[in-house]
């Protein structure tokens, strides 16, 4: 159980992290 949340909590901020350096990428390139 442990390990199944520590790869949720990694899962959702790398979904967060690649979110953001989308955001920052299509801005700069606008």
């Amino acid at each position: 159980m442990q390990y199944f949340l520590m790869g949720t909590v990694v899962g959702v901020v790398a979904c967060y992290a690649i979110e953001t350096m989308q955001r920052s990428y299509w801005g700069v390139n606008r």
